[in-house]
């Protein structure tokens, strides 16, 4: 190759725009004026056309590639939600073991389900939006690449806002995937756990859920101070009465927490919120409770749910109950306090 006066092409690039003839003869085009006019505009191109012209390309394929990946997490997305709804379908087929944890399996899915559907909301608003970006960056061809792609034009290629939306479509789907793993591991455990419950159910420490169907409000305050010595804490109060003043039952760890037992029995409907502003006002003041509970055999109210959550009361509904009585859950795991350490031997 000759290198004239002693400068090398890289050099040459830098000092200024390659030299070329005036036109060239493309081979592509078979039409005579079309090779002219293609050829003219070649040859007179500077570095910072040919420069530009392919980034228009390379805009133009990063855009598309980018779109294309928001239709992989669309696909991926709309699988997870269908494998959780597939879960939740009224004619699921289960097993004694599922059914032994499907309220807590259903809880998980139908959470998952919401947080994946906000995920594809997200991704499909953020597609849309790109989309429309890469429509004007291809309805941009033919213009001259120096005015549109140019260094220094004065603007952002519609390419930076596809892929703007590009980066919120990716950060909702990794989110999204993330929760997935995490949600199968609690599915795998939640396998675990039904397995040893059904064991339970078969041994003779079970209060049989049949016989949960015929408490009443007397026994079921006898059956929690019967769960609480079983778990072996110590049964301080068995029953309540008059003057109770909102405590049926009181019993302590091995550790010296204090637990205090509302028991509500309902034959029909839900527990509310006046339960949970009389457990407030007595556990902890008059009773001296470290952990304060309602217990009922049907179910809670969402306000009373609520009041609960923001007084930090503890509540075992109709569920919570079978878990302890029939599935040999500890009281620890049904209220998800921490049970006492063992000491280690010395």
């Amino acid at each position: 190759m000759l290198i004239q006066n002693n400068v090398l092409p890289a050099q040459r690039r830098r000092s200024g725009p390659i030299l070329r003839p005036d036109s060239v003869r493309p081979v592509r085009y078979r039409d005579a004026d079309l090779r002219g006019r293609i050829g003219t505009l070649v040859g007179h191109a500077s570095d910072d056309t040919l420069l530009a012209g392919f980034l228009w390309i390379a805009e133009g394929q990063a855009a598309r590639e980018a779109l294309d990946s928001m239709d992989l997490w669309k696909e991926w997305l709309d699988s997870a939600i269908q494998t959780c709804m597939d879960w939740l379908a009224d004619d699921r087929q289960l097993s004694e073991v599922a059914q032994c944890v499907v309220e807590e399996i259903d809880r998980l899915r139908r959470a998952d389900v919401r947080a994946y559907a906000d995920a594809l909301t997200t991704v499909r608003s953020a597609q849309a939006a790109a989309q429309r970006a890469f429509e004007e960056l291809r309805d941009q061809f033919g213009a001259a690449p120096t005015t549109e792609f140019g260094a220094g034009s004065g603007r952002d290629s519609p390419a930076e806002l596809v892929f703007a939306e590009w980066d919120q479509a990716v950060q909702a789907g990794w989110e999204a995937e993330a929760r997935w793993r995490v949600s199968e591991q609690k599915f795998r455990r939640l396998k675990v756990v039904g397995r040893r419950r059904h064991a339970f159910a078969a041994s003779p420490d079970s209060y049989p859920a049949d016989a949960l169907a015929q408490l009443n409000g007397t026994t079921i305050e006898q059956l929690t101070a019967q769960l609480l010595a079983r778990d072996g804490l110590a049964v301080i109060r068995a029953a309540g009465g008059s003057g109770d003043q909102g405590a049926d039952v009181i019993a302590e760890t091995s550790d010296g927490r204090r637990l205090v037992f509302q028991c509500k029995y309902r034959q029909r409907g839900a527990v509310g919120p006046k339960i949970i502003y009389e457990t407030n006002g007595t556990a902890r003041q008059i009773h001296r409770a470290d952990v304060a509970v309602v217990i009922t055999n049907a179910v809670f109210s969402a306000q009373a749910a609520a009041d609960a959550r923001s007084q930090g009361i503890h509540l075992i509904d109709g569920h919570g109950l079978r878990c302890w009585a029939t599935w040999g859950d500890s009281i620890y795991d049904v209220l998800a306090v921490p049970a006492p350490e063992v000491p280690s031997p010395s």
